[in-house]
C-alpha cells in the first residue's frame, strides 16, 4: 500500500494563493494532501485550491515542506529555517522570478530545488548555492492559447506598488496615449496592486495572463514574470523601464526574450505599429519546456528525494 504524505506549502508572499493556482489540476488528482501555510488567519490573495492555515504546528505532523516564490522572503526564510529544525525535508520551487541572484546567508538546507528554466537554474542554483537544480517548465503556460490578435487591441501588465515603483507613471501615460490612438486598451493589474488608478480603463477579471495575452496585438508593461507567459504565447511583448530598478527585473536572457523596450510612454507609442513577435528560441530558454509543467513539479515534490543533507 502506498503511503499518503503530507506537504506543506509556503509561498514568498504568505497569501500569494495565485502562484500555485496552474498547479490545480495535478494537485487534485495526486493521492498527498497539501496545505498552504501562511503566518496569520486573513484570506488568500487568489483563489485557494487546497486548505490554508496558519497554524505552525502543520510542520511538525508533515512529510515534507515546499517553499514557492523566487527570491526567498523573510517569512519562507523563516519556513526553511523552522522545518530544518524539527528534521523535514524541504524543496524549493521556483514559480517567480529570482530577483537577487546574490547566495543566500546563511544558507539554508534545501533537499531539493526545482527551476521553472534553463535561465531560472542558473540564478535558483547561484542564489541557493546548489549545483543540481531541475527544470520543470512554467505550469502557467501547460494550457498554451494559439495568438489569434485582435487588431488594435492592447493589454497592459501593471504591477503591484505602481505609484511608487514608478512615480511619473509612465504605464498609465502609455495607455492615455494609446487610446488616444484609437487602440482598445485592456489592463492586467497585479493581484496585490490597488487598482484606483486604473478606474478609466477595462480591468481584465477573470481571464489568465495568457488567456488575455492571446488576443492582443501587442503586450506593453512593466518588466515582470506575466511579460515572459505573454512571450510564450508568440504576441509582441514591449517592456516598459522608466527607471534602472525596472530594469534590473530581467535576467539578461530575459531582456532578449522580450520584443522592444522603452523608457517611457512617447517611446511606447512609437513601436506599437512596427514591434515583431518574439524569438520563439530566446523565450524557450526562459519558460522552460512547454507542457506538463505542474505535473512535474508535484512530481518533484512527492518522489523520492536523493540527498537529504545538501
Amino acid at each position: 500500500m502506498v503511503r499518503v504524505m503530507h506537504i506543506v506549502i509556503a509561498t514568498a508572499e504568505p497569501r500569494a494563493a495565485y502562484h500555485l493556482l496552474p498547479l490545480a489540476k495535478a494537485l487534485k488528482e495526486s493521492q498527498n494532501t497539501f496545505v498552504h501555510l501562511v503566518p496569520y488567519p486573513e484570506p488568500v490573495q487568489g483563489e485557494a485550491i487546497m486548505d490554508v492555515t496558519s497554524q505552525l504546528s502543520v510542520i511538525k505532523d508533515c512529510d515534507r515542506v515546499v517553499v514557492t516564490g523566487g527570491t526567498l522572503s523573510a517569512w519562507t526564510e523563516l519556513v526553511c529555517r523552522y522545518a530544518s529544525t524539527l528534521g523535514k525535508p524541504v524543496i524549493y520551487t521556483q514559480l517567480a522570478n529570482v530577483t537577487n541572484t546574490s547566495p543566500v546567508a546563511p544558507r539554508v538546507s534545501t533537499a531539493l530545488a526545482t527551476a521553472l528554466s534553463m535561465d531560472g537554474v542558473d540564478a535558483v542554483s547561484r542564489y541557493l548555492q546548489m549545483s543540481d537544480v531541475s527544470v520543470t517548465g512554467t505550469p502557467a503556460l501547460d494550457e498554451l492559447p494559439a495568438w489569434n490578435p485582435v487588431p488594435k487591441q492592447a493589454l497592459l501588465l501593471s504591477m503591484s506598488e505602481m505609484t511608487r515603483r514608478d512615480p511619473s507613471l509612465q504605464l498609465l501615460a502609455a495607455a492615455v496615449l494609446l487610446r488616444r490612438h484609437g487602440w482598445d486598451v485592456r489592463v492586467r493589474t497585479h493581484p496585490r496592486e490597488d487598482r484606483t488608478p486604473w478606474d478609466a480603463f477595462d480591468v481584465i477579471n477573470g481571464e489568465t495572463q495568457v488567456e488575455a495575452a492571446s488576443s492582443a496585438q501587442v503586450v506593453i508593461g512593466y518588466p515582470g514574470s506575466a511579460h515572459v507567459l505573454a512571450a510564450a504565447v508568440g504576441v509582441p511583448v514591449i517592456a516598459l523601464s522608466p527607471n534602472e530598478a525596472l530594469a534590473s527585473v530581467f535576467t539578461e536572457r530575459q531582456s532578449a526574450a522580450m520584443s522592444a523596450h522603452a523608457q517611457s510612454a512617447t517611446e511606447v507609442i512609437s513601436l506599437v505599429d512596427s514591434v515583431r513577435p518574439p524569438d520563439r528560441s530566446l523565450v524557450e530558454v526562459v519558460v522552460g519546456p512547454l507542457g506538463d509543467a505542474s505535473r512535474r513539479i508535484v512530481d518533484l515534490w512527492t518522489g523520492p528525494l536523493l540527498d537529504m543533507s545538501s
